[in-house]
């Protein structure tokens, strides 16, 4: 997609504007309700035309982005939040047009009631800044993310919830209403027991206020200190399991999930990586550039390899990724197979921060198919060598023993001289060929 109009909606001015307008509406929004309750419901001057201004922004935002994007406005990767910006102007749309078609002198006070539904949408669009702020729109992701493991939260207290419940009301069952009892009955204390202790419902809901900060948790113990040691104790290991183990596994549960969904998309990767690259090449270039002390925009050998030395240099090289342990290997590397004494700062830089990191298997298996391709080179032009090579000046041969050919060379020959064995039965040659080759080709390698 592209265009002037294109430029536009996805310029940064475009999207600040759209942000400054939502918060500003959201502040009038809370103005306009405090006004209606001071003011026993009455309207506020001009309300119709502040509502006439957002709506037309709101209309002319969405109306430029589907201009843009077509058909693809609902499917692609901002589909959600497409689809709930059109949900909301949609719905101002129609709230503003209930309003003005609203007549209050028929006193259909019913239907008027009616129309404070749409209202809601007003406070839903504080979140459409959410799309604009990263550090929002993540969090928002994260709460959304997390509420299939809320679901599952919530079941599993209840399940805690409802088993402690029904411990403790069948002993205050018994506690309440024995004979045995009634004697020396507590009118308070029975009566506060009855109200927290009614049925398993209430029961529940008392030991989620005790834990949750509803009720002081030493209170319900008050109220089961008289059934005995055995639910005093069942009662303390419910507050402190609940607080220590629950509370803390949940909370780790939404922390990890959390974390899974603030992991940056690949757009996002790529971009870091890029800035990341970017400030190593200019540190690397700003420690090149203290290494060449005669400021002549050029680095060399014997200087890299004397300052390389220095415990600073390295610390500064290894922080960015980059060993120079062997610095005169280093340059070497760097230089290429020209093996330059002499580079250029920027062109140092540019060969020396590909050397940042190890090496990965990418890197071993281009390697590895390298130097196949240079053995399969010189296995071609021995080859080649030997079909062109004079009889009387190829290697002695013998046979092993079994029976396969073998260069005598193998036994024989010093791969130290440039010397070519000759056959016994040959006769020494008169004069020497006019292009003698400079070493044995029966001496070559046995791995080409």
């Amino acid at each position: 997609r592209e265009g002037w109009l294109h430029d536009i909606v996805n310029h940064k001015a475009f999207d600040i504007t759209v942000s400054v307008v939502i918060v500003v509406n959201a502040l009038y929004t809370a103005w306009q309700c405090n006004y209606e309750m001071n003011n026993k419901g009455a309207q506020m001057p001009g309300q119709g035309t502040f509502e006439a201004f957002f709506l037309a922004i709101y209309l002319a935002e969405l109306s430029l982005k589907m201009r843009v994007h077509g058909p693809y406005f609902f499917c692609n990767q901002d589909m959600c939040w497409n689809l709930f910006d059109f949900i909301i102007v949609a719905e101002a749309l129609v709230d503003t047009l209930m309003t003005v078609l609203q007549n209050p002198q028929e006193g259909n006070f019913t239907f008027a009631r009616s129309l404070r539904v749409f209202k809601v949408g007003r406070i839903l669009r504080v979140f459409r800044t959410m799309r604009f702020l990263k550090s929002l729109r993540v969090i928002m992701s994260s709460i959304m993310g997390s509420f299939v493991s809320l679901l599952w939260s919530f079941l599993m207290i209840g399940m805690i919830l409802y088993v402690f419940a029904l411990f403790f009301i069948q002993q205050m069952t018994v506690q309440l209403y024995d004979p045995r009892n009634e004697a020396n009955v507590d009118t308070e204390l029975w009566s506060q027991q009855r109200h927290y202790f009614r049925n398993v419902e209430r029961t529940v809901l008392t030991l989620l206020e005790s834990t949750m900060g509803g009720i002081d948790w030493d209170d319900v113990y008050v109220l089961i200190e008289p059934m005995g040691l055995v639910y005093i104790s069942a009662y303390i290991f419910y507050i402190a399991f609940f607080t220590f183990a629950v509370m803390n596994i949940l909370t780790g549960i939404f922390v990890d999930n959390a974390m899974k969904l603030c992991r940056p998309d690949d757009e996002e990767l790529i971009i870091e990586q890029r800035l990341q690259d970017a400030d190593d090449m200019k540190e690397l270039h700003r420690i090149v550039g203290a290494m060449d002390l005669d400021k002549t925009g050029m680095i060399s050998r014997e200087q890299f390899v004397a300052l390389a030395q220095e415990e600073k240099i390295m610390r500064c090289f290894t922080t960015l990724g980059i060993d120079i342990k062997q610095p005169e290997l280093f340059f070497r590397t760097v230089a290429g197979p020209d093996s330059s004494t002499q580079m250029t700062i920027e062109e140092f830089v540019l060969r020396a921060v590909r050397m940042k990191g190890m090496a990965t298997s990418t890197d071993l298996q281009g390697l590895i198919f390298q130097t196949g391709l240079i053995q399969q080179r010189l296995h071609n032009l021995l080859q080649k060598q030997r079909e062109t090579t004079p009889a009387q000046w190829r290697p002695w041969r013998r046979e092993d023993a079994s029976g396969r050919a073998q260069d005598a060379c193998d036994d024989t020959c010093d791969h130290r001289t440039d010397d070519w064995e000759r056959r016994p039965e040959q006769p020494p040659p008169t004069s020497a060929p006019t292009a003698a080759p400079l070493f044995s080709i029966g001496c070559w390698p046995r791995f080409l």
